[in-house]
């Protein structure tokens, strides 16, 4: 059975998921998690302590799945890490569309953390061969987390268009996951779209970028 602090923990994510932070009291979450109040404060210190906690443990769990798929390189099982990644997020996946769409302070600082821990690991794919090298490599890191990320929080959205929801459990999101892994690795324009225009002014902005170094 799950310590005290990991049964607060998952009392925490589950409590926002439903009912967002603003409906998760620290009562409310030691109840659903069978521990006093007290013991709450006493691992986290707040409720504010809590959810950083939270935001903490779902970016690491993040950054180390990623990480490890990174480094794989091209030999990468790309359906089981799919797969793998599905069941360690799924549950998590509501509470950080809960808080996306909160908004505030704590939730730009997880936003900021994503996406620097998303410039890392893609620098390890390309420097595995397993992502394609860009020179606008660090905009285009910003662009495909808040890609991500937005269409996470408009979950309810691509359960009413598609069928299932993201943040629906773990054979959900491989659906979702596998359907952006097709996007991200054939693209969408052809190379006949591609010629001369978008490599064109693509190589304009590296060598504006090199001419400001």
């Amino acid at each position: 059975m799950p310590g005290g602090r990991d049964r607060i923990l998952a009392a925490a994510f589950a409590r926002v998921a439903e009912h967002g932070a603003a409906g998760a009291s620290v009562r409310s979450i030691a109840g659903d998690a069978g521990v006093s109040p007290a013991l709450v404060l006493h691992h986290f210190g707040s409720k504010d302590g809590l959810l950083a906690a939270c935001d903490a443990h779902l970016a690491d769990l993040l950054l180390a799945l990623k990480s490890d798929a990174m480094a794989r390189g091209p030999g990468l099982d790309v359906a089981a890490a799919v797969a793998a990644a599905s069941t360690e997020v799924a549950p998590l996946g509501a509470y950080l569309a809960r808080r996306l769409v909160e908004g505030g302070a704590a939730v730009t600082e997880l936003v900021d953390r994503l996406v620097a821990d998303a410039h890392g690991y893609v620098r390890t794919g390309i420097e595995r061969g397993l992502v394609r090298p860009s020179a606008r490599e660090r905009e285009r890191t910003v662009l495909l987390t808040l890609w991500s990320l937005g269409a996470l929080a408009l979950h309810r959205h691509a359960g009413r268009l598609l069928g299932y929801d993201p943040t629906d459990g773990p054979e959900a999101l491989a659906r979702w996951s596998a359907l952006a892994t097709e996007v991200l690795a054939t693209g969408i324009l052809t190379p006949a779209a591609l010629a001369g225009g978008i490599d064109a002014e693509a190589g304009a902005h590296g060598a504006a970028e090199e001419g400001r170094r």
